[in-house]
């Protein structure tokens, strides 16, 4: 409720990684869920219509599945290794091209994403990056997020 409370105050959006019901009760903006987590479509139902939703995915079955259930975006990675999330194995690029060009939701990368990767991202056409481990980090954690935000 806090951390509600304080995007809500810098006008931030809040979404809940996997947790459809800690969404719902801290009034957030949306949930992300894993492939298995709640689907798609069950989320759909148990939010507000306005709530965002997203799925992470690995294939293009997935990327497709995730936008019949309703996604609005979906999460694709891990692009590279990430101390974030051990188990997560990257994939490859080809593949995140194919969900590109099969899928017209929105695509956010994840994973093992660093300031210096960008440039080599962008062939990737994704809508946005997922970024946690090389912010958090830096000493001057609002350096690095100036440095991101200036190479995107």
């Amino acid at each position: 409720m806090k951390l509600r409370k304080l995007t809500k105050k810098y006008g931030v959006l809040l979404i809940i990684n996997d947790r459809v019901d800690i969404a719902i009760l801290s009034e957030a903006d949306g949930v992300h869920v894993g492939q298995s987590d709640i689907d798609a479509s069950m989320a759909r139902k148990l939010l507000e219509e306005d709530k965002i939703i997203g799925v992470s995915a690995k294939t293009v079955e997935q990327a497709k599945q995730a936008k019949l259930d309703g996604a609005d975006y979906i999460g694709v990675g891990a692009i590279y290794n990430t101390s974030t999330k051990i188990d997560a194995k990257s994939i490859e690029f080809n593949t995140v091209k194919e969900i590109r060009e099969n899928v017209d939701i929105p695509m956010v990368l994840i994973g093992g994403i660093s300031v210096d990767k960008i440039e080599e991202l962008k062939v990737l056409k994704s809508d946005g990056y997922a970024i946690v481990s090389a912010i958090l980090k830096k000493e001057d954690i609002y350096l690095e997020t100036k440095a991101f935000i200036s190479i995107i």
